[in-house]
């Protein structure tokens, strides 16, 4: 993807560009992050914990807008709860505190 939407982007634009631009256009790419790519094993033990002390796979529902959609709109409460809730677990899964 990291090669892919810029490649687009640039035969888009070149093409748009044939048809009766001066000259060539100039491409700056001027940010450039590496893909955060999450350590099974460190991951293993909050994902755990996640699913038995903070979440659980019953308050996993399908059919939920992600952030993304325009039809996202998490309501505050219980949603700010969920989300403390879980990054306290997280912390206490991370400090070995969790039960």
């Amino acid at each position: 993807m990291r090669e892919t939407v810029p490649a687009a982007i640039r035969r888009i634009v070149l093409a748009q560009a044939a048809s009766g631009a001066p000259r060539e256009p100039d491409f700056e790419h001027t940010d450039a992050f590496p893909a955060v790519v999450n350590d099974p094993a460190a991951s293993a033990p909050t994902a755990d914990a996640m699913r038995t002390d903070a979440v659980g796979m019953t308050r996993v529902m399908a059919g939920i807008p992600s952030n993304h959609s325009s039809l996202f709109a998490p309501v505050v409460s219980p949603t700010l709860g969920a989300g403390v809730a879980a990054l306290v677990t997280a912390a206490r899964a991370w400090l070995g505190l969790h039960a």
